[in-house]
């Protein structure tokens, strides 16, 4: 993506993806960001990404109701609202020296048609 492309101008970008390849996109960047935690392993507070994504973004007051949401999102009972979409992708950006970040934004990108050629 040009570096003159305001993250604000993909807020309609983001509302075209169709529900199943936002459940996917969800599904890994919640593992890039968070990691794939073995449930054994994980601290009581921290079940898991959905609960540690819904703290991230300020969900539901940073309640389990947070990580109820993210599991609505992956249910496909609601829809990522765009604006949120934005925050994500920004987010991964700014952790794209990870590989499993950048994996996540290029597929991103090229799910928009915002790769350069």
């Amino acid at each position: 993506m040009t570096d003159n492309t305001s993250i604000l101008n993909l807020e309609p970008c983001f509302s075209k993806i169709d529900k199943a390849s936002q459940i996917a996109l969800l599904c890994k960047m919640g593992e890039a960001l968070y990691g794939k935690y073995p449930k054994d392993h994980v601290p009581k507070r921290f079940e898991n990404w959905k609960l540690l994504l819904s703290d991230e973004f300020h969900l539901k007051a940073n309640t389990e109701h947070g990580a109820v949401q993210v599991r609505q999102w992956l249910s496909g009972k609601r829809k990522v609202p765009p604006a949120l979409w934005v925050k994500f992708y920004d987010l991964l950006k700014k952790n794209i020296s990870s590989k499993e970040c950048q994996s996540v934004v290029n597929e991103i990108e090229c799910l928009l048609d915002l790769r350069e050629d």
